[in-house]
């Protein structure tokens, strides 16, 4: 067994087959570790700044016992693909794979002496993640840092009772809500690829909409979009929004993050009708709860979410070290005691 490097197109896709592989044995998968999520946001961000395609695997390329999904920045610093686009990345392991904390160690020293890499940014790694435990460990020697960098909440299936749940929610969106509902008979609806195109103009109408009100700023969600659209036509993502009169009133973008969770991903509405996101929100919930899915909503803490769904919660690590010491405590001091002065 090896650690092998894959730095071009032609290996990216010749490692598909036991790439999916790995990813169908492997421990606490998501949807964002496929090996088609992975691919597709190369095929659209991988030429820019100067990044260079850098996947580190151990054992074969045909039979795969950990893989990290990496690249290589402008700077020199291997990070997770659709890092600061996508929640929830890690490594992809074997579920019975015993040898995890000597493989950790046998990629640490690859890193120390390949001279492209100066250091190792890995974000949004999920509570529960084993390079949680074991990245801190094989770097015992050297200056590096793991904090928790978020929240995200979730609605677990079991818990919510449609009409128990209505009865008892007194929040004040909840109360505006209902006038809404009253006054606005919208029409609920499942959009995916089997029955209808992308709908990108629909989603660039709400779009408009939401930078009028300085919500959204469409130049930030060109890239996204892309992503998503691939996404889409590969049948991965799909939309649940509601109309009024075939107009549009708002879309999530949804993922199965799992196998019995749905994560919202991206929100799209009218900001002009108060209260319409939750009211899908609320939608997305019946859905979940008829197909015995948990509701993944996605990481912050927004106040409607909370006061409205009484979610339960979960966490996100960042873990980093850079071979300067000077840069690593700049660094440090930049990303941490910055962000502990709220600064």
């Amino acid at each position: 067994m090896n650690v092998f490097v894959i730095d071009t197109l032609e290996e990216f896709d010749h490692i598909k087959d036991a790439w999916n592989a790995l990813y169908g044995n492997a421990v606490y998968t998501t949807m964002f570790q496929h090996f088609e999520c992975n691919r597709t946001w190369w095929q659209i961000h991988g030429a820019r700044n100067n990044r260079k395609l850098y996947i580190i695997g151990y054992g074969s390329k045909k039979d795969i016992r950990l893989l990290f999904p990496t690249y290589l920045d402008k700077r020199g610093i291997l990070k997770f693909m659709q890092q600061g686009c996508v929640d929830f990345l890690d490594a992809l392991y074997q579920n019975d794979y015993t040898e995890l904390y000597q493989t950790f160690g046998k990629i640490k020293k690859h890193i120390d002496n390949d001279r492209n890499i100066r250091g190792v940014s890995l974000m949004n790694l999920r509570k529960g993640s084993w390079l949680i435990d074991y990245l801190p460990a094989v770097y015992k020697q050297t200056p590096t840092f793991l904090l928790q960098k978020d929240l995200y909440s979730y609605v677990r299936y079991e818990s919510y009772d449609e009409k128990r749940y209505l009865k008892t929610l007194k929040s004040k969106h909840y109360i505006k809500l209902k006038k809404v509902d009253s006054r606005i008979p919208s029409r609920f609806f499942v959009y995916e690829i089997k029955n209808k195109p992308f709908p990108e103009q629909e989603i660039l109408r709400l779009l408009n909409m939401m930078q009028k009100h300085g919500i959204r700023k469409i130049k930030d969600y060109h890239d996204i979009l892309k992503f998503i659209e691939k996404l889409y036509e590969k049948g991965l993502v799909f939309f649940i929004g509601h109309e009024l009169d075939d107009e549009i009133l708002s879309m999530t973008c949804l993922l199965y993050l799992k196998k019995d969770e749905l994560m919202g991903w991206v929100d799209f509405y009218n900001p002009d009708i108060k209260t319409v996101n939750l009211k899908n929100y609320l939608h997305i919930l019946k859905f979940c709860r008829e197909h015995s899915l948990h509701f993944n909503l996605g990481t912050g803490l927004y106040e409607y979410k909370l006061k409205n769904f009484f979610p339960r919660f979960g966490t996100l690590h960042s873990f980093f070290y850079h071979k300067n010491r000077a840069m690593f405590f700049y660094y440090y001091f930049r990303k941490v005691v910055a962000a502990t002065l709220g600064r």
